[in-house]
């Protein structure tokens, strides 16, 4: 089966939707550019993936699940325990990581996902233009969401 790397926004929206989906509306902060339509395009795309994790990307949606301090959080949480015990999970050295140009317009989260999809040759899916741009123009798979 062919591998998957998601953006932190995106891996946020299939965490929360996962944990039912009417959780969209409730995460307006974060998840305010997306709709229940959009995590089922987004489950579409993935379906003939397997997920692959990164521990930036990891970090950043605990980060934005920490942000919401309710009942959601413990929801959010347990999903994304599931889907980190149920994913493949690759780790890129930071050191390795900020050495390459796009570390400059990209930051290190966004770097280490286009890294990690060239060594792993993943696809990359993202609505982040320039991480895709980036992606496309080294040959990595790539699906502007």
């Amino acid at each position: 089966m062919r591998r998957v790397i998601v953006d932190a926004n995106l891996l946020l929206l299939l965490v929360v939707c996962l944990g039912g989906r009417e959780e969209i509306q409730k995460w307006n902060k974060r998840l305010s550019a997306y709709s229940v339509l959009d995590f089922d395009r987004l489950r579409g795309l993935l379906s003939d993936y397997s997920l692959v994790l990164l521990p930036h990307t990891l970090t950043e949606v605990s980060n934005m699940i920490g942000d919401v301090q309710d009942y959601k959080t413990n929801t959010a949480r347990n999903v994304l325990q599931v889907l980190i015990k149920t994913s493949v999970e690759v780790y890129q050295p930071s050191a390795n990581i900020v050495v390459r140009p796009e570390f400059q317009w990209l930051g290190l989260s966004d770097t280490a996902q286009l890294q990690a999809a060239e060594a792993e040759s993943c696809a990359l899916v993202s609505a982040d233009g320039a991480l895709i741009a980036a992606a496309l123009k080294l040959g990595i798979e790539a699906f502007h969401f």
